[in-house]
């Protein structure tokens, strides 16, 4: 399956609907898709969906954590840990559990065209989200970041 923007909201769209994100649609070049949920401490959690530029079916995301819904502003005093990859928030055990090729690997990467390998994005999208959302460290940093 040749994935693209369109195909790839459509799939992983309803489920993070369904877990109380909102869609932007017009989002910014280099996502291939955005959604953004309000998070506790008036914080927002956006996840930029990532399509492989080499393998056609491929697709990943980022996590952004911020006071903002503009994904990927990492400049000035803001923490740049506040945008990770889903691989980044696991740890060892878990990455060789949910890792299509068994290593050890942080960059994870899912198959579109694998109803599977989309349960198993979502397994681990709720996983590093609760551990993204809970870092008190980063928190501190982020609302410190904004006054």
């Amino acid at each position: 399956m040749k994935l693209n923007k369109r195909i790839l909201n459509k799939l992983v769209g309803p489920p993070l609907i369904a877990r109380g994100f909102t869609e932007f649609k017009d989002t910014i070049c280099g996502t291939s898709g955005l959604f953004v949920k309000r998070v506790d401490n008036g914080l927002y959690l956006s996840l930029g969906m990532n399509i492989h530029r080499f393998y056609d079916s491929m697709f990943t995301c980022d996590l952004y954590l911020s006071g903002t819904t503009r994904i990927y502003s990492c400049w000035g005093d803001i923490p740049s840990a506040c945008c990770t990859r889903l691989g980044q928030l696991l740890n060892s055990d878990e990455l060789l559990k949910f890792s299509s090729d068994n290593e050890c690997v942080r960059d994870l990467w899912w198959d579109a065209s694998n109803g599977n390998e989309i349960s198993r994005f979502f397994e681990v999208l709720d996983i590093a989200i609760a551990r993204h959302i809970a870092n008190d460290l980063l928190i501190a940093s982020l609302q410190k970041a904004k006054t």
